[in-house]
């Protein structure tokens, strides 16, 4: 959970939390798996990525940051705070991988 509050509150980026930056296309953006829907928000890198799959997909909400957005750090994280809340309110319940799941792990929940 303190991945998640670090990177969703305090601003903190894929490679701040994890120590390596797997696709920096995709630094700070999420998103949100409905049974009926997706909802991504993302950067317009990311974008890039996405633009040619997405038209595949039916019930696909996309928020991208503009160019200007991008460019003001402080208005970004609002952003990302209010798209976060607006994709996830009406969900019941939320799954959240903030880090790799181990035969460990398995094993713990599984105990409890």
């Amino acid at each position: 959970m303190a991945k998640l509050l670090n990177w969703l509150i305090f601003g903190y980026s894929c490679s701040d939390i994890h120590g390596s930056l797997p696709n920096s296309d995709f630094d700070d953006s999420f998103f949100v798996i409905g049974k009926d829907s997706l909802q991504i928000y993302t950067n317009t890198a990311g974008f890039k990525h996405l633009k040619t799959l997405i038209t595949l997909i039916q019930n696909c909400n996309l928020y991208m940051l503009t160019k200007a957005d991008q460019n003001n750090q402080e208005l970004q994280e609002v952003i990302k705070v209010a798209k976060f809340y607006e994709f996830v309110n009406d969900k019941g319940i939320i799954g959240m991988p903030v880090h790799p799941i181990t035969k460990l792990d398995v094993r713990a929940d599984s105990e409890a």
